[in-house]
């Protein structure tokens, strides 16, 4: 199946583009060169272009891909916290929405407070802002465990496969996490006016199959963060590891279903960029789940890489399995997920099993990034501060007969694609809904080049160069020679986006 979009949608946006999952959707959009914005929380220690980078630039090694727009907000707040100019921008976009952000504190400190404070009002508000909006697909990430349970001995259990159908009335979760993701599930069902609606709910997610990587490290990873220092303090030996497998409760012949982020990110790509597979509820789970024992192997496998010594003191015991508590839903045993649905739809992505070895190249990763932290730093380079102040500028309304120009630019920190209209003999960012037969030019850079294109005072001849040299690239007819044309436009952009000498591309 290919990655090219045959929806009407203009730009897809997403919510928590920062976090698991989130990041490597949108590095799959941008690969897949969609147009793409986010919605991010700022934050006094970190500007959002930053925390776009950090989640970003893991992705980058072979290949480079553009940046999406950065709006300001914050799903708790209603409105989202969005700026005028930005709740605008969007009432004039044909909007495909991937609603990922989410709170996973499995218990709630008050009924208001989280997870229900973005998993429920965190929905509410944005279907609030979306209302406004011409909002063509919107997937909704939830998760796997949001069907009711029945209580066996004071344990939530699963009676019978778990099928991909709507949520029944009166369901209940195992804890706040997934009765937060109950009601906001519900919430997106009787959206009336939504667009096609697709649930997507994966299982209990790890690392990249691929590299082990993660920025997150919840469920599988909580043992081994709180094993590791019992193996620091105590060490480790065959003792140990005896007293270890007995202190996590596992029954060895129960399964967990977890799948890696890589795969859950690809699956609701392809489901986001074609839209005659949505409208369903898919069950992105694994069809093969790994038994505990490859849990309890793979967990003390890794352990013991680290340390030789003496088994862990009985008096231990109670603080080890308090601190496990909190993810007890976690070391249940998994139901049966059906996934029909999901087989139908994606035929060619199959699900990586998740064995031991694949859970040690994960446990080893998280021990190595010391379970991340301390947090990866990605600070915006002067040129991409260029491309924001660009990016920020004042904008024109686009009229039925107004021809465009598309620029698509590439490389960390670029913003992808953006539109041009000629108003008064000068050029300015294009506003409101176009239709693609509007564009006649494009033209092609990366954000460096074009930064410095816009920043230096040199004559003509070092835009010609790079024209010449392929490192822009234009398409189109204009009446004039193209080379003129072309660096009109760029005297343009020095106009929209006038710099201070401190900010000027080296």
């Amino acid at each position: 199946m290919d990655n090219l979009s045959r929806s009407a949608v203009d730009v897809w946006l997403i919510t928590g583009a920062t976090g698991l999952v989130g990041r490597f959707m949108l590095a799959e959009l941008l690969r897949a060169r969609q147009h793409t914005a986010v919605i991010v929380r700022e934050k006094t220690t970190s500007p959002l272009s930053a925390r776009i980078e950090e989640a970003l630039c893991v992705f980058e090694e072979n290949s480079q891909f553009g940046r999406p727009r950065l709006l300001a907000g914050d799903l708790t707040q209603p409105g989202l916290g969005l700026t005028e100019r930005d709740r605008e921008w969007l009432e004039h976009q044909r909007l495909g929405v991937i609603h990922c952000a989410a709170s996973i504190r499995f218990s709630a400190d008050s009924a208001d407070g989280e997870p229900y404070l973005s998993n429920v009002a965190g929905t509410r508000h944005l279907l609030d802002v979306l209302s406004r909006c011409s909002v063509e697909s919107f997937l909704y990430v939830s998760t796997a465990y949001v069907t009711s349970r029945a209580t066996v001995q004071g344990a939530p259990v699963f009676h019978g496969p778990r099928t991909e159908t709507a949520i029944a009335k009166g369901a209940t979760g195992g804890n706040d996490y997934e009765s937060s993701k109950i009601v906001a599930e519900q919430m997106v069902a009787d959206c009336q006016w939504l667009g096609k609606k697709t649930i997507c709910r994966p299982s209990i997610i790890v690392g990249d199959s691929r590299t082990g990587y993660s920025s997150t490290f919840h469920g599988f990873y909580a043992p081994l963060k709180i094993g590791l220092e019992f193996v620091k303090r105590f060490g480790f030996n065959e003792q140990a590891g005896a007293w270890f497998r007995s202190q996590l409760g596992l029954n060895e012949a129960d399964k967990k279903n977890f799948v890696p982020v890589d795969w859950v990110a690809k699956a609701i790509v392809q489901l986001a960029l074609h839209p005659e597979l949505q409208g369903s509820v898919y069950h992105l789970t694994n069809p093969t789940p790994t038994t505990c024992i490859d849990v309890q192997n793979a967990v003390q496998r890794t352990l013991a890489k680290f340390a030789e010594g003496i088994a862990p003191p009985p008096d231990s015991t109670g603080h080890f399995r308090e601190q496990l508590g909190v993810y007890e839903s976690y070391l249940n045993n998994d139901p049966e997920f059906e996934c029909r649905n999901t087989r139908a739809a994606l035929p060619d992505l199959v699900c990586p099993k998740v064995g031991v070895e694949l859970l040690e190249m994960l446990g080893d990763y998280a021990i190595s990034v010391n379970f991340g932290w301390p947090k990866l730093s990605a600070q915006m380079p002067t040129y991409a501060k260029i491309i924001q102040s660009l990016t920020q500028t004042s904008e024109v309304s686009v009229g039925a007969d107004a021809e465009l120009l598309e620029l698509n630019v590439l490389g960390n920190s670029a913003p992808g694609a953006l539109h041009f209209v000629r108003s008064n003999n000068r050029w300015f960012l294009a506003k409101g809904r176009f239709r693609r037969e509007q564009i006649k030019y494009r033209m092609m850079t990366t954000a460096a080049l074009l930064a410095s294109c816009i920043s230096h005072t040199g004559d003509t001849n070092d835009t010609s160069r790079l024209v010449e040299s392929g490192q822009l690239v234009f398409q189109g007819n204009p009446s004039i020679d193209r080379l003129v044309f072309i660096n009109d436009w760029v005297q343009d952009l020095k106009l929209l986006a006038p710099l201070r000498s401190e900010n000027r591309a080296p």
